[in-house]
Order: C-alpha cells, then structure tokens, then sequence
C-alpha cells in the first residue's frame, strides 16, 4: 500500500483509487531498499516449502477424484516453484542498492503475479463436480493456503496483490458457475474473504512503508 504517496480528497477519484492499489516508491529510498532485500532474504527458500504444500493439495485430489486435471497442475506448478527458486537464489540482497531498490522492489514482486496465476488454474483444472464435501475441501485448502500466503506478505504488499486477487477471483467465478445455492454463498465468501485479507495487508504495509 503507498503509504508514502500523498491522498487529497481533490485529487480525482479515479486517481486516489489507484493511489490506494498501486504502490509508489517510498520517500526515503532506504526504506524501500531495505524492504527488497529483506523479500529476498525472507523468501529465499519459500518456493520449497511451497511445493510442499502444492504437492499436498494435488496428491490429496488425484487420489481422493482421480482427476488427471491434477497431474497437469502438478506440472506446472512445480515448474513455476522451481524456477522461482533458482531465481531468488540468484540473486545477492547486498547488492541491491538504494538509487535502484523501487524498482528492484516493484519487479521482485510483481513475480508473485506467476504462482497466483498457476494456483487460480487449480479449480478449472480438476474441480470436483457435484461432490459438496470435495467442493468444501478445495475450497477450505484454497482460500485458506492463500489467507497464510498474504499476510506472510503483507509488508510486500504488491506482491500480496499479484498472488492473492487472480486466486480468490478464480476460486469465486468456479464456485459461482456450479449448480446450486451452496457453491454460490461459498463464491460470494471467497470475494469477501478476499477484500478482507488484503484490507490487512493494506493495514500492515501502511505501518511498514
């Protein structure tokens, strides 16, 4: 959240809306310095543990569906995981200096965009139709994997942005085209469950920025 970025009510409202999404670099450079290196140092081995929990949900639906949809997103997941890892782990923090960090920053997080895009795939590629307890399941490991992953990044808050949104908005728009009222009520959850994480987060990067 740009904290640093001045709101003035005459400011038009299309422009303050923007304000509030997208971040601007901070005041003092070395704030946004020290937040970039701080991403990398904190997200260095993310991808892995990552993995870990991807490998659970899709093993969890191939045997429990036998949905091959799985096998697919199991590919593809793992290969954004690992290509995420190589490249956190070719990077140096120290050598992110401030005159650069903005933007260092602004591309290190805009990367989240990548495993949020791959994980809103996950509903489309291996829903599990008419089957409520499955639905649940997909739903609670979904929505809940990714209320952990923004407030984990919270204090990033673009990276939050780029992860969370295609994720809950995927995760809706499936809940909400299956038959029944039940599905819908839990697609109208995950959008509000949506807002009132990044409401957090927002929160959260305030006080860091």
């Amino acid at each position: 959240m740009p904290s640093s970025t001045l709101r003035s009510p005459d400011r038009p409202a299309l422009q303050r809306t923007r304000d509030y999404w997208v971040e601007a670099p901070n005041a003092n450079p070395l704030v946004d310095q020290s937040l970039a290196r701080a991403y990398v140092i904190d997200t260095l081995d993310t991808p892995l543990s990552a993995a870990a929990i991807a490998a659970v949900f899709w093993i969890t639906f191939l045997v429990v569906t036998g949905d091959r949809g799985t096998l697919v997103w199991a590919v593809l997941v793992h290969a954004m995981q690992w290509h995420m890892h190589r490249h956190l782990h070719s990077l140096d923090p120290e050598a992110i200096d401030a005159a650069s960090a903005a933007d260092t920053r602004r591309r290190l997080e805009r990367r989240m965009l990548f495993p949020g895009l791959v994980w809103a795939l996950a509903p489309w590629l291996f829903f599990p139709h008419g089957d409520l307890a499955h639905i649940l399941l997909m739903y609670f490991f979904i929505s809940g994997t990714t209320g952990v992953i923004i407030a984990a990044l919270a204090q990033w808050w673009r990276a939050a942005l780029c992860f969370g949104v295609p994720v809950f908005l995927s995760l809706a728009l499936r809940l909400m085209v299956e038959p029944g009222s039940v599905t819908l009520i839990m697609g109208c959850l995950a959008v509000w469950q949506m807002l009132a994480t990044l409401h957090y987060a927002t929160t959260r990067a305030s006080r860091t920025g």
